[in-house]
């Protein structure tokens, strides 16, 4: 489910996590501490995936991904590890990861499922300048 979302708050810039509103222009998340307004470009909701670290995975976060584990007895040389950004996938109703110049219907499933072979190294928000190298979206 994508019930939990998180946004950075106007008045700080911190992250807050919670449930997503919208109470006509203004982006709201709500939990156990209060209700605060968002910047509506942060708004990212959560996956059910976990990184191979146990790191919760969110739209728009920067991943590393490899379609050969690293055990692999016969690698590929044209599956090194790449980077890419996470996005849900409306058209295919999954959570995708992007990488080169265009968006791709490459499911995160298919790197989480064995041998987790994705790692969260930051955000578009917070760390833009990792997918500088051409990657993402």
């Amino acid at each position: 489910m994508r019930n939990l979302a998180k946004g950075k708050r106007t008045d700080n810039k911190q992250w807050v996590k919670g449930y997503f509103t919208r109470i006509s222009e203004t982006f709201l998340i709500v939990n156990d501490q209060g209700s605060f307004p968002i910047e509506k470009d942060t708004l990212s909701f959560s996956t059910p995936f976990v990184d191979k670290n146990n790191v919760p995975i969110w739209e728009n976060d920067v991943v590393e991904f490899q379609f050969d584990p690293d055990d692999d007895p016969f690698p590929n040389p044209n599956t090194k590890k790449r980077l890419g950004q996470i996005y849900y996938n409306p058209y295919r109703g999954s959570i995708s990861i992007a990488y080169g110049k265009t968006q791709i219907n490459d499911d995160l499933w298919k790197y989480i499922r064995l041998n987790n072979r994705v790692k969260v190294l930051g955000n578009i928000f917070d760390t833009p300048d990792i997918l500088k190298k051409g990657e993402g979206k």
